[in-house]
């Protein structure tokens, strides 16, 4: 049997597609992965939560949050704790499990109650059923980062580090009481 020889349209199509695997066509993805590599600053974050995730889970993202210099990293298998403002202010960030709510409805609810009543504290979320990670500001009302389960550390480091960014910005622009 011949083999054929590609053609030359077979070629540049697959020149193309190889393009477009190794640029990814959403920029500000591109601006946050660049910008999280080049960016050398440490984790300010000291006392985080990790919500809603199960023992090994959480066992692997205090590993991460170890190696990120997070001081101190408890873990609340229930989201309910979310409903505890007292204690939910003594944490810098909350690393949550979006998919331990039974209900989207109820956890979106949940979360904007929760910022409203504590706008200081980062909230990073992790769902297994979103596109890719979100570091921008279109769910700023409910989070600071969204993160697509399984987590590593460049990706928890960069969500860490928009959290921070945010926080901030948002420090910056309350008005002193």
């Amino acid at each position: 049997m011949d083999k054929k020889q590609p053609t030359a349209a077979t070629e540049k199509f697959e020149r193309l597609r190889m393009r477009q695997h190794a640029f990814p066509t959403d920029i500000e993805a591109l601006w946050s992965n660049l910008s999280c590599q080049f960016d050398v600053q440490k984790s300010q974050y000291k006392h985080a939560a990790l919500i809603g995730f199960d023992s090994g889970s959480a066992s692997h993202l205090r590993q991460i949050c170890t190696q990120l210099n997070v001081a101190e990293c408890s873990v609340a298998p229930s989201v309910q704790v979310l409903n505890d403002a007292s204690l939910m202010d003594t944490y810098d960030v909350i690393i949550l499990n979006l998919d331990a709510f039974e209900d989207m409805v109820q956890a979106v609810d949940i979360l904007f109650q929760f910022r409203v009543r504590l706008p200081e504290v980062a909230v990073i979320l992790i769902a297994s059923d979103v596109r890719g990670d979100d570091l921008g500001r279109e769910r700023a009302p409910i989070c600071d980062a969204t993160l697509r389960a399984p987590v590593n550390l460049p990706r928890l480091r960069c969500a860490l580090q928009a959290a921070m960014s945010v926080q901030d910005t948002a420090k910056t622009a309350r008005p002193a009481h």
